[in-house]
């Protein structure tokens, strides 16, 4: 297990008790504290001593993606799994993710195979109850191997409105050679779905893919994250992204990768549409303009024909509209609806 930490303190605590309450005692953590500077290095060093299986590497400043990249390098575990600071585990989970490893050993899968399971959002209303909200890969649970992971995973992993596996490098049991392999696709350069710089490639080149039909994994929902504030930098990000996206189905020789990461860009591009329709610190003509521009260079209308099927999220459907009429009064009545959803 890899914990990569910053500035986790608030959250840190759940955090590792949920490791420690794990039915399944066979199993190590490496925490990896990235240059925390509040009192999540005293709370690592504190578990430290009092388990065992937990070690700590601290180190400065350097980011996310570096952060989880250095605790992958330094484990030698044949099996990995990451779980974030601010999240935790439900009790089985471990164990349950075990359980469906090859017994005997199969050396044709047990170096190139992904386990994953289903995760919970937690959400905080301001009355301090906690509503949980399960998220589902769209692929139904089952073991996918040969023809049928091809078919049903490989081919349509990306270009859907509901992830058909859900592509976050959490919740899932990784066999280490396949993301070691893989490293060399994650570009530090990419802030935004940096996930999927790694999950893609290694579920393209897996041999066996198990998806589990329950939800082990808590996510926090932090009101303030930044993917709720404007981002200047987002639609650069998303073309790099992309350009990553393009090159990897290439490497991979995917059949109809190309097409499928298109499609795999109206669905950043509405996230891009999204981000700008919310920008408050300028007005209606520049939030206008700039739209209209990026609907022209995306070529909007071309890549709403190649989706399989229409949106069925509500933002969605009012972006579809947006990007196939670009025009000033359909874009200020999206704009009215975005911000009034906040």
């Amino acid at each position: 297990m890899i914990v990569p930490v910053y500035n986790g303190e608030k959250y840190l605590s759940a955090c590792i008790d949920s490791l420690t309450s794990q039915d399944c005692r066979d199993f190590s953590v490496l925490f990896v504290d990235d240059g925390s500077t509040d009192g999540s290095p005293a709370l690592l060093d504190a578990a430290v001593q009092k388990d065992p299986r937990f070690r700590v590497i601290h180190k400065k400043n350097e980011g996310l993606m570096a952060t989880w990249m250095r605790g992958l390098k330094e484990t030698k575990e044949p099996y990995v799994m990451f779980l974030d600071c601010d999240d935790f585990l439900s009790p089985k989970t471990l164990s349950s993710m075990e359980s469906h490893l090859p017994y005997p050993a199969d050396p044709s899968v047990e170096e190139a195979e992904v386990i994953s399971s289903n995760f919970v959002i937690e959400r905080t209303g301001q009355d301090g109850t906690v509503r949980g909200e399960v998220q589902a890969s769209r692929a139904l649970p089952g073991d996918y191997t040969g023809l049928y992971l091809e078919r049903q995973i490989k081919e349509d992993l990306l270009g859907n409105e509901q992830r058909t596996v859900i592509l976050s490098r959490c919740m899932k049991l990784f066999s280490r050679k396949l993301l070691i392999s893989n490293l060399p696709y994650c570009n530090p350069k990419i802030r935004m779905a940096e996930d999927v710089n790694i999950t893609v490639p290694v579920l393209l080149d897996a041999k066996r893919v198990v998806l589990l039909p329950d939800a082990f994994y808590h996510y926090r929902f932090v009101e303030g994250s930044m993917v709720h504030h404007y981002d200047a930098g987002l639609y650069e990000n998303v073309k790099l992204l992309v350009g990553t996206l393009s090159g990897i189905v290439r490497d991979k020789g995917v059949q109809g990768g190309e097409e499928m990461v298109k499609r795999e860009s109206l669905y950043l591009l509405f996230l891009v549409l999204k981000n700008e329709l919310r920008r408050t610190e300028c007005g209606d003509r520049e939030v206008t303009r700039r739209v209209q521009q990026i609907c022209h260079e995306q070529n909007g209308r071309r890549l709403l024909s190649l989706q399989k099927r229409s949106p069925r999220d509500p933002a969605n459907k009012i972006l579809e509209v947006v990007l196939r009429f670009p025009e000033p009064f359909v874009i200020l009545a999206a704009r009215k609806l975005f911000l009034r959803k906040g």
